[in-house]
């Protein structure tokens, strides 16, 4: 895990800066997910990776504001991709996720419209508003423990 979020990410995202800023135009939108914002246990190495692309992301995108060079990065959460369609709960807990999830199109339509605009993006409107309450009213340990219980039984 630590290998694909990190060290191949890496590699790729400075073999496209280079390419870019060599020809002073370009640009490059990273995918992050609302683990990487949030603590993620018994997850922790997939929450782990997306924080660090997030954060890397938003100090090259800061650093390369004034180029021709676009950084930004998108942070999911729930999409409804054929791997979560195929994992779905069903009755109500699955009725609640597709009430909430983005469709991939909603997703890269909000990522092509702040690019250029904006160097860091939580996707969707719900999504936004999770994350501006937990950090207004509630502290790290509650969410940590709020993000841990969807693993416990």
């Amino acid at each position: 895990m630590i290998n694909v979020n990190v060290v191949t990410f890496m590699k790729c995202f400075y073999h496209y800066m280079k390419i870019f800023a060599a020809q002073d135009r370009g640009a490059v939108i990273n995918v992050s997910s609302m683990t990487g914002i949030s603590s993620s246990p018994w997850n922790g190495q997939y929450g782990a990776g997306k924080a660090f692309i997030l954060k890397m992301t938003e100090a090259v995108a800061c650093e390369t504001e004034k180029t021709n060079v676009d950084v930004e990065v998108i942070t999911l959460g729930t999409t409804l991709t054929p791997s979560l369609l195929s994992n779905l709960p069903g009755g109500p807990q699955g009725e609640a996720v597709m009430k909430t999830a983005q469709t991939p199109e909603e997703v890269v339509d909000e990522a092509f419209e702040k690019l250029g605009k904006e160097l860091s993006v939580i996707s969707g409107e719900r999504n936004k508003a999770s994350v501006h309450d937990w950090k207004a009213n509630h502290t790290e340990d509650d969410y940590i423990r709020y993000m841990g219980s969807f693993y416990q039984e």
